[in-house]
């Protein structure tokens, strides 16, 4: 491509990303690189308006809303594949296909990154941002209200089941502590999360030994992994933990419902304390 034509592309994708800002224009074009915009877009907006998901939508083992996916164009996260689509937003994440996000930026695509959550109330404000992004404030504001209404009712039916300690392990021996969602949803779910109160935050690596020790009554279990004969994946599987915990403490909660942080973990919340 000589240079002529890369600056008459720039003109050109500019002038679209302009017109997506326009006041009281809602983007009919949206594009998402990434399984956790995907699930929002797809709980918000309706299927005319989408014009392409990310592949990892439309798997079940991870997808919350794979119901919704048939039909809509999917793509690997890569500029090459949004850019004839000619979207008017471009929804990502930090993490999900940075090199794109910058790509699509210098043509001059409008991208907007959704946040990464570290609590349920960080949900609500990402879905309000969600909301203003996509011209749908009030599906925003509904989806929110239905969030908070199966938490609070799932707290309200295991009211008076006594307060479980557990600790979440994944592949690779990590554990989750406090600063991130996935603590915030314990303690919603009546829970104590076991490697907080051992003065972890965010994520950590602990040993096999370290997790006997804390001598938890519920582990929850990250069972999903792409490559199951992995080394990282062994770890959730060792003997030490199906000895030291009885199966029915050993919680696989459903990868659809932790993968992403968005309105399904309430769902997750709800698994949670009916689980306790």
């Amino acid at each position: 491509m000589n240079s002529r034509m890369r600056q008459l592309i720039v003109v050109l994708c500019s002038a679209c990303a302009l017109a997506a800002h326009a006041d009281g224009v809602r983007p009919q074009r949206i594009a998402s690189l990434g399984l956790c915009t995907d699930q929002v877009l797809l709980m918000l907006v309706e299927r005319e308006r989408i014009a392409t998901v990310n592949h990892q939508a439309a798997n079940p083992a991870v997808s919350y809303m794979v119901h919704a996916v048939q039909g809509i164009p999917l793509n690997q996260g890569t500029a090459e594949e949004i850019i004839p689509l000619q979207p008017d937003l471009v929804i990502s994440t930090a993490f999900a296909s940075p090199d794109s996000v910058r790509m699509l930026r210098a043509l001059g695509y409008r991208v907007e990154l959704m946040p990464l959550p570290t609590s349920v109330a960080g949900i609500r404000d990402m879905l309000l941002q969600a909301g203003e992004w996509f011209g749908e404030t009030e599906k925003a504001r509904a989806l929110i209200a239905r969030m908070d209404s199966t938490i609070a009712e799932a707290q309200a039916r295991n009211r008076d089941k006594p307060a479980r300690n557990a600790i979440i392990y994944s592949p690779n021996g990590f554990t989750i502590g406090s600063g991130t969602l996935e603590h915030d949803v314990l303690l919603k779910a009546g829970y104590r999360n076991l490697a907080a109160e051992m003065g972890i935050s965010h994520f950590q690596q602990i040993s096999l030994e370290t997790l006997a020790l804390a001598r938890p009554e519920r582990i929850l279990i990250d069972n999903y992994a792409y490559n199951q004969n992995s080394l990282a994946y062994s770890y959730v599987n060792h003997p030490v933990v199906k000895h030291m915990i009885p199966a029915e403490n050993r919680m696989y909660v459903p990868t659809q419902l932790r993968d992403c942080a968005g309105p399904q973990v309430a769902d997750e919340i709800a698994w949670l304390a009916d689980h306790r």
